[in-house]
């Protein structure tokens, strides 16, 4: 698998690590490598860092040694590497989980388009997060038998502890706030010179429900920064709302599931989106999610305006006054799972070879 491997925990990292696990588990031999600059070494001998994915990726093309290349990277680079290597007779697959693909063939030149899509049809099988992204592809003339949508959450193995909030600080914010409220997000990213994950919105938000909820407490979970100033002008306005000691921003730690689990509502403002492992992850765990409608949802998420404070704030209070009601809507098939779903096409790839 190409990609990256947490930490830093992301939905996609998060998704390949659980994704490993499944596998190794089931007696695959996994390797992953890592394309995430920010490490600096690996101690796991089958997770290997790839510290210039360019020259890697010419070395990869004369060495391969598995039988199947399952790239989740967004770069369409390494996504062309995968397709080129599918001309020489290997198994490939390319893994599409947000908007890598649509930004990638609607604002460059015509010559790279015409790249990614050639690569991309030749791949020997495509995954969709979503539907958006299934009809994109189809589109563009990739076969119905050779692609899917198979969402990226992939319900997680909780091991002893694992749970517990670790953090003093977290825990003393929770035991003295009520209703609690979670968001989160990789990192500071903007899309069409907007706040992607709408952080600036949920700080809003949360002035706005004060009103009605004085003791409300909302936890946005932010493992890497990414744009500091950016950061720091979203502490200056939680500073001049007075709500510093309502809203509070955790960063560089894995708190993501044990906090959603005390949390009685997961906030997800995106203004665009793939499948996010937060909104499946706060469903699993039966968790109220209201989102965006930027993008099909699963039937449970609340929905709101994208990017519409008053419709975000209207919602929100919605869903907290009757929150029962919404709670009891929560109901997940954890039948099957996605990492059985794509094991199944790696074993009829390998059987192809047969």
């Amino acid at each position: 698998m190409l990609g990256s491997y947490p930490p830093p925990y992301g939905g996609v990292t998060v998704h390949i690590q659980r994704l490993k696990e499944t596998l190794v588990k089931k007696g695959f031999e996994c390797h992953v490598y890592d394309f995430d600059i920010s490490q600096v070494s690996r101690s796991e001998k089958d997770i290997i860092l790839v510290k210039n994915p360019l020259i890697w990726a010419i070395r990869y093309l004369f060495s391969k040694k598995e039988d199947i290349i399952h790239t989740h990277n967004s770069d369409w680079r390494i996504r062309a590497m995968v397709g080129l290597l599918s001309l020489t007779g290997a198994k490939t697959i390319i893994s599409i989980h947000g908007e890598s693909l649509k930004n990638s063939t609607s604002r460059e030149n015509f010559i790279k388009k015409f790249l990614v899509i050639f690569f991309l049809k030749r791949s020997s099988f495509v995954i969709a997060v979503n539907q958006g992204i299934y009809d994109l592809c189809i589109s563009f003339g990739i076969k119905k038998e050779k692609i899917a949508v198979i969402p990226g959450f992939i319900p997680p193995v909780i091991q002893n502890g694992e749970l517990a909030i670790t953090s003093k600080r977290i825990q003393f914010f929770i035991d003295t706030h009520s209703p609690i409220i979670v968001g989160y997000a990789f990192k500071i990213v903007f899309h069409n010179n907007q706040d992607l994950y709408g952080i600036d919105l949920c700080i809003d938000l949360c002035f706005k429900i004060k009103k009605d909820y004085p003791e409300i407490g909302f936890i946005f979970i932010l493992p890497l920064i990414g744009d500091m100033n950016y950061y720091d002008k979203l502490n200056q306005k939680i500073a001049e709302y007075e709500i510093s000691n309502n809203f509070i921003f955790i960063t560089g730690e894995s708190q993501f599931m044990p906090v959603l689990i005390k949390s009685q509502l997961l906030v997800r403002p995106t203004n665009t989106d793939g499948d996010p492992l937060s909104i499946r992850e706060a469903l699993f765990f039966g968790v109220p999610v209201v989102a965006s409608d930027i993008v099909q949802r699963p039937d449970t998420v609340v929905l709101f305006k994208n990017r519409d404070l008053k419709s975000l704030t209207y919602t929100t209070l919605e869903v907290l006054k009757n929150y029962d009601t919404y709670r009891n809507r929560i109901s997940i098939d954890q039948s099957e799972n996605s990492a059985d779903k794509i094991i199944r096409i790696y074993e009829d790839l390998i059987n192809d070879n047969n």
